[in-house]
């Protein structure tokens, strides 16, 4: 057994209480006993088709809380909080404050669909950003808290990178060049991110990586964005409790040690292997999130 640190940038686990009205104290993590330290975020995720998305916001918000207790220990296990959707804070972003009391750091405009902030990546009409968008993004970074663009379409990725003061993430998505699907970034998109020192999540949904994925697409995937450059811009974004597929040999977080050792098969340099499973995440949120080397 390999002794690792890893970052996961995104997961729906607190989604899946709110769903099934479950405890969180009765939930069983997946075994992370091969992680010398490990740092999840967990999500607030308010569907698109969601009637009364603050009331399902806050049943996340307070699951979160029971949900870390349970999750941080001393062996070096942290959660960090995200939402996935502003329409979780209510019509014009009211309840963001209470989010960010509760230790928000990263946040996506949308999810699929469009909103009042932006148009999602399954838009029909892109428009990007509406003027509600940029100005939550600006209260957002004032705040120290993170744009993730992951759901975002074509349009309102671009039109973030305009108006972004700090460095952007995707915190779950994965290259447009080897699988074209609209929820994968581009290479210029890629570029943009590494330029502004930003990141980006590599995410385990087989729509996302290619037909009939394993471990070998995830490498696929973060070997492109390597010879992109992006040595330092690369993490894991795996969207487990999310996704109803996972690869054939990648069903949870344990089974990330695949891919490192597929990765040292491939004489990557392990500097560069472990910047990927945590360096380069918990840099990010240490040094432009909370502002240390500014």
């Amino acid at each position: 057994m390999i002794f690792i640190k890893l970052f996961d940038f995104h997961c729906d686990t607190l989604s899946k209480f709110s769903n099934y009205e479950s405890d969180t104290n009765q939930y069983e993590f997946a075994d992370s006993s091969c992680f010398d330290e490990y740092t999840q975020v967990f999500a607030v995720y308010v569907s698109s088709n969601d009637k009364t998305p603050e009331i399902s916001a806050e049943k996340q918000l307070n699951a979160f809380d029971k949900l870390k207790s349970q999750f941080e220990d001393a062996s070096g296990r942290r959660a960090v909080l995200s939402v996935e959707n502003a329409s979780a804070f209510g019509e014009g972003y009211r309840n963001i404050d209470a989010f960010i009391s509760k230790g928000l750091r990263i946040l996506s405009l949308t999810h699929n669909r469009d909103n009042e902030y932006a148009c999602g990546s399954s838009s029909k009409i892109d428009t990007g950003l509406t003027e509600k968008g940029k100005e939550i993004i600006a209260y957002a970074e004032k705040c120290n808290v993170a744009i993730d663009i992951s759901h975002l379409s074509f349009n309102s990725i671009y039109d973030v990178f305009k108006i972004a003061k700090n460095p952007v993430c995707a915190t779950h998505s994965n290259s447009y060049s080897i699988c074209s699907n609209r929820r994968n970034i581009t290479d210029d998109m890629f570029n943009e991110i590494v330029n502004m020192g930003g990141i980006v999540g590599i995410n385990m949904y087989p729509h996302f990586l290619g037909k009939c994925a394993d471990s070998n697409d995830v490498i696929r995937h973060i070997m492109h964005f390597l010879e992109l450059g992006g040595e330092k811009n690369v993490a894991f974004g795996c969207d487990f409790d999310g996704i109803n597929e996972t690869p054939f040999d990648i069903k949870n977080v344990s089974d990330l040690q695949i891919i490192y050792k597929k990765l040292e098969n491939l004489k990557i340099h392990l500097k560069t292997i472990d910047d990927i499973y945590y360096n380069n995440a918990i840099n990010y949120v240490n040094e432009f999130l909370y502002g240390r080397n500014r």
